[in-house]
């Protein structure tokens, strides 16, 4: 810090620490602490404020605005802004308000926003993570609706060894008639787990056929005990054992789960390498992308803003909403109303609000907080 002074000596200058330090008290004389460019200046003599030229400062009681120094808590909803730009936030009046303090946390309304309750503003996201275009109070969902399995992958190395069954495929016996099984949980609709389980069946010496079955008794009209087949394929096998074709010889299967709506299910592979046949003994491979509904648990707000939420039941990541800064021109001229709160002024210059870490914002840090980033300058006293 480099403090700028004209005048008697023997001035007393009280700074005020702490985890938002935002005082600087003058005892006789006013005094500018600068943390602005080498080109600014404010001189304090005789008592009053002036600048270069000897010009008066006609507004009082202004905050300067700088970025402080960051110290890492691990907190979920502390995030410091590291650069410039301030939190954007809508005030009950329907005034936007602006602060660099990132103490954040929620409101009754589930709605995210700063530590003097006022909701952050940005774009909030649908069900399928499509960020909406209209600037809205940002709010986070207790958790997230079920979604019904839609494609299942499958890959194994399977055993060329392996004996061809001497028994006819029978999908109420496939145990008998088959070689190698897996299964894999899949979702309805309405989040309901069932068992689906993938038969491999060696053909050939260089062929395999694979068989998906469920529960016959979950289906709509579908009867209880009985296994229903609802998918089949053939895989082959170049003679070093690479995978040469994965054929799907039953249309995509359409099924409905009782007490749930009708479903699509691609039955598909990894890719080319998919799967080997080698001698050893055989394993599998399968995921699928449904999940039941769940609670979230876990929250992270990215570098640039974007929130996103996790939850056990789920096994990929859900875009929540997308925050919003906003940089001024000439941050300084900002009208302070108390609590590290500031309003636009026309001399403060255009709001430009956007993205963090874009068109001159800084980036977002969750888990830190910023230490002195305002400090009140004394009435009389502006930073020209």
């Amino acid at each position: 810090m480099v403090v700028r002074t004209r005048g008697p000596t023997g001035v007393r200058v009280l700074i005020t620490h702490g985890v938002f330090m935002r005082t600087l008290v003058c005892f006789a004389l006013c005094f500018f602490v600068s943390a602005c460019s080498s080109s600014s200046n404010v001189i304090c003599e005789n008592g009053e404020c002036v600048d270069d030229n000897g010009v008066c400062s006609e507004r009082a009681g202004r905050e300067l605005l700088y970025q402080g120094a960051l110290v890492q808590t691990g907190g979920t909803f502390d995030v410091a802004i590291e650069g410039p730009g301030m939190f954007t936030s809508l005030g009950m009046d329907n005034v936007v308000r602006y602060t660099r303090v990132g103490n954040l946390r929620f409101d009754s309304k589930g709605h995210l926003c700063t530590e003097q309750g006022y909701p952050l503003l940005g774009y909030n996201a649908d069900a399928q993570g499509k960020l909406s275009s209209e600037l809205g109070q940002v709010s986070i969902p207790i958790g997230h609706d079920a979604k019904p399995t839609g494609r299942v992958r499958i890959s194994a190395q399977l055993d060329t060894s392996a004996a061809i069954p001497n028994l006819a495929w029978d999908p109420q016996y496939p145990d008998d008639a088959s070689n190698v099984s897996t299964s894999i949980a899949v979702y309805d609709g309405h989040g309901g787990e069932h068992k689906l389980t993938v038969y491999f069946r060696k053909t050939g010496a260089l062929s395999w056929k694979y068989f998906v079955l469920v529960n016959a008794g979950e289906l709509v009209f579908g009867s209880p005990g009985q296994n229903a087949e609802i998918s089949s394929g053939e895989v082959t096998f170049s003679a070093n054992g690479d995978m040469v074709g994965f054929a799907q010889t039953t249309p995509t299967p359409f099924v409905t789960f009782l007490g749930s709506q009708q479903q699509a299910i691609e039955i598909g592979s990894y890719g080319d390498e998919s799967f080997v046949q080698h001698a050893e003994p055989s394993r599998t491979w399968t995921d699928q992308d449904g999940y039941s509904e769940g609670v979230f648990s876990n929250i992270n707000i990215g570098a640039g803003g974007e929130l996103r939420c996790y939850s056990r039941e789920a096994p990929v990541s859900f875009v929540i909403a997308q925050l919003v800064t906003t940089r001024f021109r000439a941050v300084h001229r900002l009208e302070w109303i108390g609590s590290d709160t500031f309003l636009s002024t026309p001399e403060a210059g255009a709001a430009s609000m956007g993205t963090p870490g874009t068109g001159g914002r800084g980036s977002l840090l969750q888990g830190n907080v910023e230490i002195a980033h305002t400090k009140r300058l004394p009435a009389g006293c502006i930073h020209r």
